[in-house]
């Protein structure tokens, strides 16, 4: 019934490699995020209307969501942003800008992306 001392220190030792395992497994938990979070791509779309752009004027504006994309907050109208131009090319892209931006507002799951009229 009584521990011998032998019996402490395998229990030390199993508690050591626990441990171990443990901060291993946090630091693999660290990385994971850090690695989601520098390669979250900043991807573009280009979408084409008629010719596409045939001058570099340029309108800008940001498309915000919450609940981490789910719901669109405010809605980009890319026709709206070119106004009377019949051909134009349209560029959505999430921005190194918007990837700053969104490492504060995430926390309160606001995200956004960056759509540019080129007319």
């Amino acid at each position: 019934m009584f521990c011998t001392k032998e019996d402490y220190a395998f229990d030390e030792l199993h508690l050591y490699k626990f441990a171990l395992q443990i901060s291993l497994m946090m630091k693999n938990l660290v990385l994971a995020i850090v690695i989601t979070f520098l390669f979250s791509s900043c991807y573009t779309t280009l979408n084409v209307a008629g010719t596409g752009a045939s001058k570099s004027t340029v309108v800008e504006k940001k498309q915000w969501y919450a609940l981490w994309g789910l719901v669109r907050l405010n809605r980009v109208d890319p026709k709206k942003m070119a106004g009377d131009a019949a051909n134009y090319t349209v560029k959505t892209e999430f921005t190194f800008k918007d990837f700053c931006s969104n490492i504060f507002t995430s926390i309160v799951s606001l995200e956004s992306k960056t759509v540019t009229v080129i007319k």
